[in-house]
């Protein structure tokens, strides 16, 4: 059963791997030809759409990662949500991303906790 999850999840990963590079040259090129203008001709809900799809794509792809793991990652889950969200109100000269980034990944390190990563997740194949 769970060979087959990962296997299902594999195969959406690499379906979305093609459009994620696509639109990322997609923007290099209207970039580097000033195609910005062009930009006001997508709808505002359009984007909207987009931008909040991909997040509950992601968000979906993530939850499997969830199952299982010890009360150490949901704490630093909540430690994740609340600097980004609560960050702003303090300062919004940086963005409150980059910190609990580097935040969350010092704890990790420095405390050496026992959480996956990555790398964890099997190897990369060519």
């Amino acid at each position: 059963m769970r060979r087959a999850f990962i296997c299902c999840s594999l195969k959406m990963v690499e379906s979305d791997f093609r459009p994620t590079i696509l639109t990322g040259l997609l923007q290099i090129v209207f970039g580097i030809f000033k195609l910005a203008r062009f930009m006001k001709f997508v709808p505002r809900t359009v984007m909207t759409g987009f931008v909040n799809s991909l997040a509950i794509l992601i968000f979906i792809a993530q939850l499997e990662h969830f199952v299982g793991e010890t009360w150490v990652m949901y704490a630093l889950v909540a430690l994740t949500l609340a600097i980004i969200y609560l960050l702003p109100y303090l300062t919004k000269t940086v963005p409150s991303t980059l910190v609990e980034i580097i935040v969350v990944t010092a704890i990790v390190l420095v405390l050496n906790i026992g959480v996956r990563n990555v790398g964890d997740m099997g190897a990369l194949t060519h």
